[in-house]
């Protein structure tokens, strides 16, 4: 198996089923039938996601779902992703359909000519406000904390080596943006970090799990977390150029 496209999926009842039969028509366009599949993480979903994922798997060969029960958020998810991926790149997508697998070939692509993680850039976006000034201060703040050069740091599409999967999947940290961490672990491993644009889309269904009154409680969380991780960089003395 060439390619995973891993989709983390948290109540979309509305929205997965399109997001599957999207995402498995562009996969099909990009890429050679046996050369990738695509793996739905329902993360205990409350809805009906998980019996909509089961009915898809049903109809598409090339479609695996695996399920948390309970809930396990968004950092398990991930890394149910990394472990359960058979494909040699693995690409991991949030499931809400804001994101596109016509980007997984230029994923793909970053990944075949030596970077081992790609993280995704929106420079375009369609979020809603409070998601907006959340994203744009964590960029200015990981610029900061971390000397990185990534513009979205925490997107929700990323591309990783699947030979680089246990090296990732060492996750202190328990808060809801696993994007600087995974960065990190990137670079104390002296792994090849890029990034590609990416197309972003507007929510059509579900939630964001970044609501407004939470954003100064979030901030406060944030800039503990990027401190733990500058001083992991620091102790293996791989802080001071930016990256």
């Amino acid at each position: 198996m060439k390619i995973t496209l891993a989709l983390l999926a948290y109540n979309e009842a509305a929205t997965i089923a399109q997001t599957i039969r999207d995402a498995a028509c562009e996969m099909e366009k990009s890429f050679a039938s046996s050369d990738w599949e695509i793996l739905v993480v329902n993360d205990g979903s409350r809805d009906e996601t998980g019996a909509v994922c089961d009915a898809l798997s049903e109809q598409f060969d090339a479609v695996r779902v695996f399920h948390h029960n309970p809930n396990r958020g968004y950092i398990e998810a991930t890394l149910s992703a990394l472990r359960e991926s058979k494909g040699e790149f693995i690409c991991i997508f949030d499931g809400d359909g804001q994101h596109t697998a016509a980007d997984v070939a230029r994923f793909v692509e970053k990944l075949e000519s030596g970077n081992d993680v790609v993280f995704g850039w929106k420079k375009q976006r369609f979020d809603p406000l409070e998601r907006l000034i959340l994203t744009r201060g964590l960029r200015l703040a990981s610029r900061y904390f971390l000397r990185t050069r990534l513009h979205d740091i925490n997107a929700g599409c990323r591309g990783f080596k699947k030979q680089h999967a246990e090296k990732l999947s060492i996750i202190k940290h328990r808060i809801n943006f696993i994007g600087p961490e995974l960065y990190v672990r990137a670079r104390l491993h002296d792994l090849k970090i890029s990034e590609i644009v990416v197309r972003h889309a507007p929510r059509e269904g579900g939630e964001s799990s970044h609501a407004i009154g939470k954003i100064p409680g979030e901030i406060a969380q944030v800039i503990s977390y990027l401190r733990a991780l500058k001083s992991e960089l620091q102790a293996a003395n791989k802080f001071r150029r930016f990256l």
